[in-house]
């Protein structure tokens, strides 16, 4: 049975595999990693499914990209953001008022 090298923020997948007493290489497997790095520094999805020739966008998404580390990460980040900003607390900056003028309607007939 192979056994598998895991290379988290490198390689995204298995690229390489001990097979017996060898090292194997799998081409292949930089596709994965392609595509989990592209999505990782803000290429859309529909743009890196097309480049390696897929059919759809979910295709690349389900198949060929995996969560890494920085990407947990940065989706933490920017929900502990979300949540400093939605709760009301001593931090919280005040909402500015709005600008320009108002002006009151009325209903005619």
């Amino acid at each position: 049975m192979a056994q598998t090298i895991a290379l988290e923020g490198i390689i995204s997948c298995s690229v390489f595999h001990f097979h017996g007493d060898a090292l194997i290489f799998r081409f292949h497997e930089l596709r994965h990693t392609f595509a989990t790095t592209a999505l990782l520094n803000g290429v859309d999805v529909k743009t890196v499914s097309s480049m390696l020739g897929h059919y759809s966008a979910g295709f690349t998404l389900d198949t060929y990209t995996h969560v890494t580390v920085q990407m947990q990460q940065a989706a933490a980040d920017k929900m502990g953001g979300f949540l400093e900003n939605a709760l009301p607390g001593e931090s919280a900056p005040e909402p500015e008022p709005p600008k320009g003028k108002i002006i009151s309607f009325q209903r005619v007939g």
